[in-house]
């Protein structure tokens, strides 16, 4: 069993140094190329990561913005159009659940989709 997983860890290993002489330049200028290529690529993947975080916290700022507005919208029809004394169970419940909605909807939508 130990050979098998001696074998199986040198074949799964990341080989960034080029075998042959160690103290040779051509050894020592592919490594540099191999590590200046990583870090290219690292760096790409870190702004793509960047610009979608930015583009996530966008989006949960508007659905918030949008979910207020609408509750203003809606508490200010309850109010003028039904009148504060017919205001039902569910026409209150929704007075009463808005803010948390607007507050609680966009975590809970980001925890969903992860």
């Amino acid at each position: 069993m130990e050979g098998y997983v001696q074998a199986w860890s040198k074949r799964t290993q990341a080989n960034i140094v080029p075998k042959g002489d160690d103290n040779s330049p051509t050894s020592f200028e592919t490594f540099e190329r191999i590590l200046s290529q990583q870090a290219t690529r690292v760096e790409s993947t870190s702004s793509k990561l960047a610009s979608l975080r930015q583009r996530a916290r966008r989006y949960k700022a508007m659905f918030t913005i949008y979910s207020v507005l609408g509750y203003i919208f809606y508490c200010i029809v309850i109010v003028l159009v039904v009148g504060y004394q017919n205001i039902g169970v569910l026409k209150g419940a929704g007075v009463v659940v808005g803010p948390v909605v607007c507050v609680d909807s966009p975590s809970t939508f980001t925890e969903v989709l992860r």
